[in-house]
């Protein structure tokens, strides 16, 4: 019996495009944007970067 496995896209490499650190390749780009699973998680990370960006605000520190 064979069994299919889904080859998601790494989350590292999710948080790097989210930081603005790559681009994803078109084929991983249209795997996110159909998988509900790592559009989930995309963003989740999209949410946590939004809550750490905030929180360095409130602290005053600088972002650049």
């Amino acid at each position: 019996m064979r069994k299919d496995t889904v080859a998601h896209v790494a989350p590292i490499r999710l948080w790097q495009c989210l930081c603005g650190g790559c681009d994803l390749p078109k084929s991983d780009y249209q795997h996110v944007i159909t998988c509900a699973e790592c559009e989930a998680l995309a963003t989740e990370i999209g949410d946590a970067l939004d809550d750490l960006e905030e929180t360095l605000r409130r602290r005053d520190i600088n972002l650049s």
